[in-house]
This record gives C-alpha cells, structure tokens and sequence, in this order.
C-alpha cells in the first residue's frame, strides 16, 4: 500500500515515510514482527531514495525519517533477540541529534539495558545503559525536567547495578561516574 500512496520522489514521499514509521512502530510495540519487518523492507528503499532525491532544504526531514528509522530498526531487532544486528544498527544512527528524537532513542537504549541487566547480562547491560546516559542532553524547557531527573535516576542506577558485576578499570570508572551523577541528581 505505501507503494501506491504516493510516488518514490515527490513531495508526499516524507509524510508516506512518516505514517510507514508509525504504522512499523505500531506493529512492534503490538509484537506483530513479521509484519513490522515487511513494512520497514519497504520504508528501507524508500528512505534510500528519499535521500537521494533530497536537496540540502530538506536534510534535517532526512535526518529525522533517519534517525527514527534506525531507533525502530533496533528495537526490533532487539525484539527478535538479534542484539548483533541492533549493535550494528545503532552504529548507523547519525551522532548529531535533534532534541525531539533525543528522548526516545534514550528510552530506547534503557529499554534493552535493563532487559539485559534482568537477564544477567551485564556487559551488555552496561554498554546500553551508558548509551542512554550519552544519548538523552536536556534543552528542553523546566516542564520537562522533573520527567527527565526521574528518568535519568532510573537509567544511572541500572548503570549502577549493572558496573558492580563487572571488572576492570573501564568497568570501575564507569561506575564511579554513575555513583557521582547519581549523588549529585539525587542531591546526597
């Protein structure tokens, strides 16, 4: 169907793109995964060819259909237990970010570090966990900063739990680190 939406360039291409990512995102939050994989196939060659197609206006449309494609990517590799492939994908994700995808590849990257750390899997856990810490920089206005101090407790004390299992200097400073933020969020 979104084949025949709309043509591969045009101008109703980014809005197809958009209502594809919702439709995907839908349909694995709903663990629908064999559709959700269907889906993004298509949004994969699209995409492609909207940034072909794209002027230099148009490149921050470009970089968000991006960076939520590759976030959806990841969470659905990660639903289907390929945290291989989600790694890979997350290498993907451009390093600037704009402050509206911030919050959700944050919650993204806590999501799959405290799955992990339940699952004893803590070297992972951890390397997914600091992705959050290193994802999510408020700018935002004060409304948000109650929700993000709470979210930031969260994903610092899974940090937490999950360094103290490991060894090695790495392993130490990054719980040292954790231990400072943690105090100075909590005000101890």
């Amino acid at each position: 169907m979104l084949d025949c939406a709309t043509p591969v360039q045009g101008p109703g291409n980014y809005r197809a793109l958009k209502i594809a990512l919702k439709t995907v995102k839908t349909c694995t939050e709903n663990r629908l995964l064999e559709l959700s994989q269907k889906i993004i196939e298509i949004v994969a060659i699209r995409l492609d060819a909207f940034k072909k197609s794209q002027d230099e206006c148009n490149i921050l449309n470009v970089t968000s259909v991006t960076i939520e494609y590759y976030t959806i990517r990841v969470y659905l590799a990660w639903l289907q237990g390929r945290l291989d492939i989600a790694e890979h994908l997350f290498s993907q994700i451009p390093d600037t970010i704009p402050i509206q995808k911030q919050k959700g590849l944050c919650e993204l990257c806590y999501r799959i570090g405290s799955s992990t750390l339940g699952d004893h899997q803590y070297n992972t856990s951890a390397k997914w966990l600091q992705r959050a810490l290193d994802t999510y920089h408020h700018d935002g206005t004060n409304d948000d900063k109650e929700a993000l101090q709470y979210a930031k407790v969260l994903v610092l004390h899974a940090s937490v739990r999950a360094n103290l299992h490991l060894e090695g200097s790495d392993c130490q400073d990054r719980l040292t680190r954790s231990l400072q933020a943690l105090r100075k969020v909590t005000d101890f």
